[in-house]
């Protein structure tokens, strides 16, 4: 398994697979959107919160901003230069945004889609033979935001006594009727009892969501014995596609709060008392680049310290591809408590 065999760019008819899928949830998001924006585009009175720089703390007044996108001011902080939403929805919209929302569930079809799902199970498969790497099969693995269950399927394939939670209702009836073990509800509050004691957590697009990753971690830490394994895939800011496009890109959107780097994610694990095992950028999106302007894409790529022809093993090379994924330890006696 390499990373090229779930690269978007490496099949030439995926793209067009999924294109009704993808612009239907584009008009859903965009829809769901609207509603919680008043005429200014600013979030209407009641539906959100600001915030201070969730790695450091930093009040957002000290902090640059560097646009707007749907309500959501992404500030760059002062002190500790990590880029964030200052706004976040209110913990009861955001439920709701999950449970009931048009973008939710195009989502869901987007997830169903044949092309989508034959990514995704090459992308399971990856992360299970690296987390194998670091651990053998037939132990305790918990999924937070299981989503349609895909990691899940194959993790239990090969042994793993696999788990998973997940807030959307679709999803978890999508992994039920798959036969797999997933609780419907919240981290970790509706966690089931016999869950909190993992020796691997794995969280693929979470920490983006969370509106204090750094209190989170503690929760992560609780579920896993002493030198567990965490498992995180995470946008990232530094991607390639991210600095053509900045504003414009899907990314920034209700939901994702948190703009990690691999530098920054790894400083956030490492404060949570985690050992970095491994740390790697995928998912190249080389196709959505070259759609872009042959020299402002030249521009981008130069400024990244790319000195080579552009493909996405370059990329990859350079931790500029659009999703980070890391494997970490947990340290021994650590309690997430030590920022």
């Amino acid at each position: 398994m390499n990373r090229a065999d779930f690269d978007a760019a490496s099949y030439p008819w995926i793209r067009e697979a999924l294109r009704d899928s993808n612009q239907a949830l584009r008009g859903a998001e965009k829809a769901d959107f609207s509603l919680l924006l008043d005429e200014t585009g600013e979030f209407l009175p009641g539906v959100s919160a600001q915030r201070s720089c969730p790695m450091c703390d930093q009040p957002s007044a000290s902090a640059t901003e560097l646009f707007v996108a749907h309500g959501m001011h992404i500030m760059r902080c002062a002190a500790c230069d990590f880029i964030y939403s200052r706004e976040v929805i209110l913990p009861e919209a955001e439920r709701a945004r999950y449970r009931h929302s048009q973008s939710s569930q195009a989502n869901q079809a987007l997830k169903a889609n044949e092309a989508y799902a034959f990514l995704e199970k090459k992308k399971s498969e990856y992360i299970v033979s690296v987390l194998e790497q670091f651990a053998a099969p037939g132990r305790r693995l918990l999924d937070v935001g299981c989503s349609n269950g895909a990691l899940l399927a194959e993790a239990a394939s090969r042994g793993w006594q696999a788990v998973g939670i997940e807030l959307g209702a679709t999803a978890v009836a999508v992994c039920r009727e798959r036969g797999l073990n997933v609780a419907q509800g919240c981290f970790p509050q509706d966690l089931p009892a016999g869950w909190r004691d993992q020796d691997v957590v794995v969280l693929l697009d979470v920490l983006e969501h969370l509106p204090e990753p750094r209190q989170a971690m503690s929760a992560m830490t609780d579920c896993l014995r002493d030198g567990g394994l965490l498992l995180v895939q995470v946008p990232n800011q530094h991607s390639l596609l991210l600095q053509i496009e900045q504003a414009g890109n899907n990314n920034y959107c209700h939901g994702h709060w948190s703009y990690f780097t691999p530098v920054s994610l790894q400083r956030l694990m490492d404060g949570a008392g985690f050992d970095c095992l491994r740390l790697e950028t995928y998912i190249s999106e080389l196709d959505r680049v070259q759609a872009h302007d042959a020299a402002r894409v030249a521009a981008a790529w130069q400024a990244m310290g790319g000195d080579e022809p552009l493909t996405a093993e370059a990329m990859w090379r350079r931790g500029v591809g659009y999703k980070i994924f890391g494997v970490f330890r947990r340290r021994r006696g650590a309690t997430g408590l030590s920022f």
